[in-house]
């Protein structure tokens, strides 16, 4: 599998994310707002091919990436 371009935060974010960590917990814990952590979100999401925030966990469990 090819492993998708992202960022460190976004990575660290997928991490949050796989944990089952609400946006708002996530944003809290990475000092940043609910609206930009959603933001990041839907830009992960379009990076993976992801319809969601499940699959796009998924997605970068098999990649290695979380």
């Amino acid at each position: 599998m090819e492993i998708p371009d992202l960022s460190v935060s976004d990575i660290a974010l997928l991490h949050r994310m796989a944990r089952g960590w609400d946006t708002a917990r996530i944003a809290a814990d990475l000092g940043r707002t609910v609206r930009a952590v959603r933001a990041d979100v839907r830009r992960i999401r379009q990076v993976l091919g992801a319809s969601n925030d499940i699959s796009a966990v998924v997605v970068a469990v098999r990649a290695g990436l979380v």
